[in-house]
């Protein structure tokens, strides 16, 4: 039972953080091509992945962070926030 407790959080965590991702580079104005195309894959790819946090991994999420200029500790640490 604990475990499905922790999965949960990390669960609602994870896409706390991929919607935090996503807010950032809306309001760095980075186009999503852009992304995409420093990521190499397509709009639609980076869209699913955006959208659907559960389609991210760990390094989708850390080179999306990257290519923003942004640490993901950062994006984490807001996650967090909002998620209280």
């Amino acid at each position: 039972m604990a475990m499905t407790s922790i999965q949960d959080k990390s669960a609602v965590l994870a896409a706390e953080a991929v919607s935090e991702l996503k807010r950032m580079a809306f309001y760095r104005e980075a186009p999503q091509g852009d992304i995409a195309d420093a990521l190499g894959v397509s709009r639609q790819t980076l869209n699913r992945k955006l959208n659907d946090s559960s389609t991210m991994s760990l390094n989708d999420f850390v080179e999306i962070s990257a290519t923003l200029d942004i640490e993901p500790s950062e994006v984490f640490r807001r996650a967090e926030e909002k998620k209280e």
